[in-house]
């Protein structure tokens, strides 16, 4: 299915490029500022100004609150990296210099998928583990039941928006009309996980999943939206691996 050989090449140029310095370490740092700023958030707004309001205490779940809403950006600035990984070749012509050794279209565009989820899922994992050990630290509590299961909503999530942005890619003619349809395709499905009743089936949903799990334990939505990403997600592969070999370049 795929090419371990293109695998490692492309694994390690894409270690090679700033790209992969610059996403590691926006991770890195949003992971340690997450629990940071949710433990001293009320230190930090009376300083910032003469305010007579009483604050909360904060608690160990703020730090999750923080993670969830910094990861966001993460993901955004990764899928409009992404989005660039197939057109940009197509731009250049290299990519006729790879087929022309004998690599199968379908096995490059796997391939290809394939390197950018595991570097997501390194980066996003490592990031995990960082603002579980802070939030510990820091709160002396870090631990809620369904903890893992929220995290992994989050990371399917990831998963969904570069195989949506792979598919950009693939359709288009350059690297600003590909990151402009993946940032729109972002935000239909935002605005389809905001409407009652179909929410459920948008993978964009599995954002609120996440925040009911670990401050809930539980979400009712749960296997319905799971199901219904990895479904995306299966047509949208099968969609570009077909685009991608009936295109002449």
């Amino acid at each position: 299915m795929i090419s371990y050989a293109f695998f490692k090449k492309e694994l390690k140029e894409l270690i090679k490029t700033h790209r992969f310095l610059v996403i590691t370490v926006l991770f890195i740092f949003f992971a340690i500022v997450s629990p940071v700023t949710a433990r001293y958030i009320n230190e930090i707004i009376i300083n910032f100004g003469d305010l007579d309001i009483t604050l909360p205490s904060p608690v160990f779940t703020d730090a999750y609150t923080q993670f969830f809403s910094n990861n966001t950006i993460n993901v955004i600035i990764l899928i409009i990296l992404t989005s660039g990984t197939v057109v940009s070749e197509k731009s250049k012509g290299s990519i006729m210099l790879i087929l022309s050794k004998g690599l199968e279209r379908r096995k490059l565009l796997l391939t290809k998928t394939l390197v950018y989820c595991t570097f997501f899922t390194f980066v996003y994992w490592l990031s995990v583990c960082i603002t579980y050990l802070y939030t510990y630290l820091l709160f002396e509590e870090a631990y809620t039941p369904a903890l893992l299961i929220s995290f992994g909503t989050t990371w399917l999530y990831g998963l969904f928006l570069i195989v949506v942005a792979i598919l950009m890619s693939v359709i288009s003619y350059s690297f600003s009309m590909a990151a402009g349809l993946t940032f729109g395709a972002y935000i239909v499905f935002n605005i389809i996980a905001s409407v009652p009743y179909i929410n459920k089936y948008s993978p964009a949903y599995l954002s609120n999943i996440s925040n009911e799990l670990y401050l809930q334990g539980t979400s009712n939505d749960l296997l319905t939206t799971v199901f219904s990403s990895l479904l995306l997600i299966t047509i949208f592969l099968i969609i570009s691996v077909k685009v991608f070999k009936n295109q002449e370049f």
